[in-house]
Parts: structure tokens; C-alpha cells; sequence
């Protein structure tokens, strides 16, 4: 039978002693980090609050284009939307058109 040695665990294996660096030759001088962004406006990364305009003669269509579709927070995920159903139709109209070129004659 084979003897099992006994586990060492994290602590057994950290060096015994602790030597200090020179000021010189710490190794904080020779790394060099990234900047980091200033801090946003609002604390704690949380998006501020949206605003709201209440209008009792809206009605729930107007206000959801004015809220979903134009509101300047939502613009990017718009357009990301409309270009790829763009693209999509853009295909399907592409191959309509020229689809019979990509069969060989």
C-alpha cells in the first residue's frame, strides 16, 4: 500500500519570513496602471431619474412614441433596431432583385 502524505493547506505554503522592498525598487514604481474614468454625475452608477411630463389629454400611443422612440436615453438601442430590420429587408429585397445571378447558367 501506498502512503498518503498529509494535505499542506494555503497557510503552510506562504513564505515564513517577510523582507521589505527599497522605496526605490518597490515594485509599485515599475507598474504601470490605467486611469480611471472621472466619476459619473449620479452617485453609485444608478441612472437618474427619467423624466416625466404629465399630460391628462395624452393619449397611451403618444405617449409611448415620447417615452420609447424619441426620448434622447433610448436613441442608441433605436437605431441599433432600425438598422438591422433595414438590413434585414435590405437582404430580402436584394435577392429578389438579383437572386437569379447567384445560380450558375
Amino acid at each position: 500500500m501506498c502512503a498518503l502524505a498529509p494535505r499542506q493547506t494555503s497557510s503552510s505554503l506562504l513564505p515564513t519570513s517577510t523582507t521589505t522592498l527599497p522605496p526605490s525598487s518597490s515594485p509599485k514604481s515599475s507598474i504601470n496602471m490605467a486611469r480611471r474614468a472621472a466619476p459619473g454625475a449620479s452617485p453609485f452608477g444608478i441612472a437618474p431619474p427619467p423624466r416625466r411630463v404629465v399630460d391628462p389629454n395624452e393619449s397611451a400611443v403618444s405617449r409611448f412614441m415620447r417615452e420609447e422612440i424619441f426620448s434622447p436615453e433610448n436613441f442608441p438601442g433605436n437605431l441599433s433596431i432600425l438598422t438591422s430590420v433595414v438590413v434585414f429587408f435590405g437582404g430580402i429585397a436584394a435577392m429578389r432583385t438579383w437572386g437569379d445571378l447567384m445560380i450558375p447558367a
